[in-house]
């Protein structure tokens, strides 16, 4: 009889399984992430908009118009309120880019944890190397409009800016939105959950 039971707890066990089942996570790990999204999405986010809105706006002139301006009804409503009134179309493309080039980090930090140990190009398929070409262009131009930002104001203020520091405050800033971005993927992994 004995001999039955053991072979019952064996008939459960897969040979074959090398995925581990991923634990769910707790209320609180929930929490602290969702408090963190809280504290840290939006200075980012603001401070990435208007510095890049700004580069946007000095690369493309036709983004430097207000969104009072714009052919949509009630629009011209934002005019009223202060600090809306200077709103304009580089803002609007810089949320979006930065929407953009934050889940680009992510899905690319998600890409590589898909493998063990070091990854060569040439492990990877075509359609995966076209996706991380493409995240790589956006993240590019991402961190260009911001320096563009950066520059333009540097250049045109009362103090004297030192040449470099456009290019270090891009590098930190497009590292910051890279560390948020890989919270995000290992939260979702549940790596360090």
């Amino acid at each position: 009889m004995s001999q039955q039971f053991q072979d019952f707890d064996s008939a459960f066990q897969t040979a074959g399984s090398s995925h581990s089942l991923r634990r769910r996570k707790t209320l609180g790990q929930w929490g602290s992430f969702l408090v963190g999204n809280v504290l840290l999405l939006p200075p980012l986010m603001i401070t990435h908009s208007v510095v890049s809105g700004e580069g946007i706006g000095t690369a493309l002139p036709v983004f430097q118009r207000k969104l009072w301006s714009l052919p949509i009804p009630g629009a011209s409503l934002l005019i009223d309120y202060d600090g809306f009134d200077k709103l304009n179309l580089g803002f609007v493309a810089a949320v979006t880019l930065f929407l953009v080039a934050a889940q680009c980090w992510k899905s690319l930090f998600l890409m590589f944890q898909e493998f063990e140990g070091p990854v060569g190009l040439g492990q990877m398929s075509l359609p995966r190397l076209i996706r991380m070409a493409i995240f790589l262009c956006v993240i590019a131009a991402d961190a260009g409009l911001f320096w563009a930002g950066l520059a333009s104001h540097s250049a045109s203020g009362w103090s004297q800016t030192p040449s470099f520091a456009p290019l270090l405050a891009t590098v930190l800033f497009t590292a910051l939105i890279a560390a948020v971005a890989a919270w995000h993927a290992d939260f979702h992994t549940s790596r360090y959950a």
